[in-house]
């Protein structure tokens, strides 16, 4: 595992160069470069530096920071058409391939191959609650192999993404509810933008792909 971390102004730079087997140097992470704020909500992405084990560079960290005046509770995760799911699977990425296609919101997928249809059109029955105290950020794990397929499987009907150096962003997307409902934030915030290398050909389902 080689990590390469840089500051650009507010964009985290890191390539990591994923091979089995190596590990990912144990140290404190460096504080989040967050995204825009919308409705009162930052959010962030980051490599987590004291992941161990073979896929330690596939282990990352979401953080979200409130920066208004009052609580916000979020729905980050939660168990949708019977399938349980990780605290952070409402989070989606957005990818930037070598050719400077956008990729936009490639959804949670689960463990696999096989899937057990972590994506579907259900409500979520059991969300994931996070309740944010004003200027206090909350953090969870996101792992790639959720995300994306590194397997040779191609029985999915996936889209095949080269190896290559990508830029990666983490984006949070809650429509507004009635006044009837419990207040959660709503709106569309997203992070900061990872630049991150793979060293081998890999799969994801396709969220949108823009014209």
């Amino acid at each position: 595992m080689a990590i390469l971390v840089a500051t650009f102004g507010t964009v985290l730079s890191i390539a990591a160069i994923m091979r089995a087997g190596q590990t990912a140097p144990a140290s404190q992470p460096a504080s989040p470069s967050w995204g825009d704020a919308v409705n009162g909500l930052q959010m962030s992405i980051s490599q987590d530096q004291t992941a161990q084990g073979p896929n330690a560079a596939m282990h990352f960290i979401v953080s979200f920071h409130n920066t208004g005046k009052e609580d916000e509770v979020l729905v980050t995760g939660g168990a949708v058409c019977g399938v349980q799911r990780d605290a952070s699977a409402e989070v989606r990425l957005n990818l930037v391939d070598p050719q400077g296609t956008q990729h936009r919101h490639l959804p949670w997928w689960g463990n696999g191959p096989p899937y057990k249809g972590g994506v579907c059109g259900g409500v979520i029955g059991d969300p994931f609650l996070v309740t944010l105290h004003p200027g206090r950020p909350a953090s969870l794990p996101l792992f790639l192999e959720k995300y994306f397929d590194f397997s040779d499987s191609k029985a999915y009907g996936m889209a095949r993404f080269p190896a290559g150096t990508y830029m990666l962003q983490a984006d949070l997307t809650r429509p507004g509810v009635s006044s009837a409902q419990p207040k959660y934030w709503f709106g569309a915030v997203k992070s900061n933008v990872l630049q991150i290398h793979f060293d081998s050909e890999f799969a994801a389902p396709l969220g949108d792909i823009p014209k």
